[in-house]
């Protein structure tokens, strides 16, 4: 990678070149800007530092070809579209400190298994829509959000669990598809 692969200011990467394969995020950089790596297809693998605290707007968007991502774990915000549509990513380790997974941040992604840690407190609209491989979600605390099609068309989905108080602030419609709708709308939305 030379310098002219990575453009950062003010401790966000704001540009990332499409010809990038392998990207090693220097120690010091707090962000990843908005759509900073967007469609870059050849990328396959993003090193994050422990500085890190926030992925951007459709920072990793369409890189079809991302399949690792290493996590700090003191990265708080992942924001809307930050990996929609990287189709080989099929695993991501949330870290303990994450409190945001953004709106259709991770559409259409080849997630397994998601663990949603206990610091996360909104998960927004479609943030998991159409990961037609994750068969399971596990939630491991209460959530103060928990948006409208935020598992919807995620076909192989069949095991969700729950914590033993698990009563969001605020549910919106259609947050799995019918047949897990129907059979966890108790717990849902109480």
């Amino acid at each position: 990678m030379n310098s002219n692969s990575v453009k950062i200011e003010y401790g966000i990467v704001k540009y990332v070149d499409a010809s990038v394969t392998v990207l090693h995020v220097p120690s010091g950089v707090v962000g990843i800007g908005d759509c900073a790596a967007h469609n870059c297809r050849e990328l396959r693998s993003v090193y994050l530092p422990d500085s890190l605290f926030e992925i951007g707007v459709g920072a990793f968007g369409c890189c079809e070809n991302l399949s690792f991502v290493k996590v700090p774990d003191n990265l708080r915000l992942i924001k809307s579209m930050a990996f929609l549509g990287c189709n080989a990513l099929g695993e991501f380790k949330f870290p303990s400190e994450v409190v945001l997974i953004g709106g259709h941040a991770f559409r259409n992604t080849s997630l397994e298994k998601v663990r949603i840690p206990k610091k996360v407190k909104r998960i927004e609209r479609g943030a998991f829509f159409g990961c037609e491989k994750l068969k399971e979600v596990v939630f491991t605390s209460n959530l103060d959000y928990l948006a409208d099609m935020a598992f919807r068309r995620c076909r192989s989905l069949k095991n969700v669990k729950f914590p033993k108080v698990f009563k969001p602030t605020d549910v919106g419609m259609g947050v799995f598809d019918s047949e897990l709708e129907e059979r966890y709308r108790e717990i849902i939305y109480g």
